[in-house]
C-alpha cells in the first residue's frame, strides 16, 4: 500500500518538483498517511483542490485504519459472505463511519464561507471524504481547521474518539469496539 501510495505520489509531485525531492515527498506522505501518523513536510494546504493528492492520502488512511488480519483476508478470500466476523465488522463499520462522516461534514460545512463553501460541489464532497478519513487518527489537513464549524468539529472529535480497528496503525477505541456497542445498543433497543 505505501509503495502504491509512494509511485501514485511520486509521479504526480514530478510534474512540480525535481524527481529526488518529489520522490521524497511521495515516500514521506504515503508512510504517514498508511500509519495514520499525520506529519507532512509540504504544507498540505497548497494541495486541498489536488484530487490526487488528496484521494490517495485518504485511501492509504484508510487502508492504515483496516487491521492488517482483515486486509489479508479480503485479499484471500473475496468474498464478503465467507469473511470472518472480525473482518466483517470492521469493514461494515468502518464503511458506515467513513460515509456517514463524509456525508456530515458536508452538510455541516456546505455553506460555510471560510471552508467548503467557496469550493465547487465535486471538491466539497473530496474534501469532506478526506476528513472524514483522516479524522480517525491520522490528523492530516488540507485546510484551516479552526474555520469549520463546531458541530463539525464535534463530529470528527467523535471520529478521532473511535479510531482504527484493533490490529491497525490508528488509535482511539476501535472499531471493534464501537461496533460491538453499536450492535449491543440495537439489539437491547429492539
Amino acid at each position: 500500500a505505501e509503495a502504491a501510495g509512494t509511485w501514485f505520489l511520486f509521479r504526480h509531485f514530478s510534474a512540480d518538483q525535481p524527481q529526488p525531492v518529489a520522490l521524497w515527498m511521495g515516500l514521506f506522505h504515503s508512510i504517514s498517511a498508511f500509519n495514520n501518523a499525520g506529519f507532512e513536510i509540504i504544507g498540505l494546504a497548497s494541495y486541498s483542490a489536488d484530487s490526487v493528492v488528496n484521494l490517495v492520502l485518504a485511501g492509504l488512511v484508510v487502508l492504515g485504519g483496516i487491521s492488517f488480519i482483515a486486509i489479508v483476508e479480503v485479499a484471500q478470500v473475496r468474498s464478503f459472505s465467507r469473511l470472518g466476523l472480525d473482518t466483517k465488522l470492521v469493514l461494515t463499520a468502518s464503511a458506515w463511519l467513513l460515509g456517514l462522516g463524509t456525508l456530515a461534514i458536508l452538510w455541516g460545512e456546505y455553506s460555510n464561507p471560510q471552508s467548503l463553501g467557496p469550493l465547487p460541489f465535486l471538491q466539497k464532497l473530496q474534501t469532506a471524504f478526506f476528513y472524514s478519513a483522516n479524522a480517525r487518527t491520522a490528523g492530516l489537513n488540507t485546510m484551516d481547521l479552526g474555520k469549520f464549524a463546531i458541530p463539525s468539529l464535534l463530529l470528527m472529535v467523535f471520529l478521532m474518539f473511535i479510531g482504527g480497528s484493533s490490529g491497525s496503525t490508528a488509535g482511539g477505541i476501535k472499531v471493534n469496539t464501537f461496533g460491538l456497542l453499536a450492535a449491543a445498543t440495537r439489539s437491547a433497543i429492539r
